[in-house]
């Protein structure tokens, strides 16, 4: 009889994505996913009890050319009105109107304290996104 695993393994990132049946390309489309995107990030936040201060917006386009977009705030991101107006400014460095999008997700991280050097300062990470059953 063997002693189960016990690890000590702490959380770095907490994330969604999700997949579209058809791509996105028109403001109105985007907007709402993203909106979406965002209340199930406040969720997995919330259930993971996870504190982060960098938000990665990742973006896959029709063509399967993947980026991503973060930015980093001297606070604790939680709620839907902290997330959702820095999700819209990573988007609005996207160009979708011509390259339509596949895949769209969200991801918190960074949990240590930001200096001031490095408040607001733009960085680009690869997180790993949980997906989203297929509904």
């Amino acid at each position: 009889m063997s002693a189960p695993v016990i690890s000590e393994w702490e959380r770095k990132s907490v994330s969604c994505e999700q997949t579209f049946e058809s791509d996105i390309s028109e403001n109105a489309a985007v907007t709402i996913h993203l909106y979406h995107t965002v209340l199930e990030l406040v969720r997995r936040i919330e259930k993971n009890d996870f504190e982060g201060r960098t938000l990665t917006l990742k973006v896959k386009f029709l063509d399967f050319q993947q980026i991503t977009r973060s930015i980093t705030v001297d606070h604790i991101l939680r709620t839907k009105d902290e997330i959702l107006p820095l999700a819209k400014q990573l988007m609005q460095q996207v160009e979708f109107h011509s390259h339509p999008i596949r895949l769209l997700g969200l991801g918190v991280s960074n949990q240590k304290s930001v200096t001031p050097q490095e408040e607001n300062q733009w960085i680009e990470l690869e997180l790993e996104f949980e997906p989203w059953p297929d509904v």
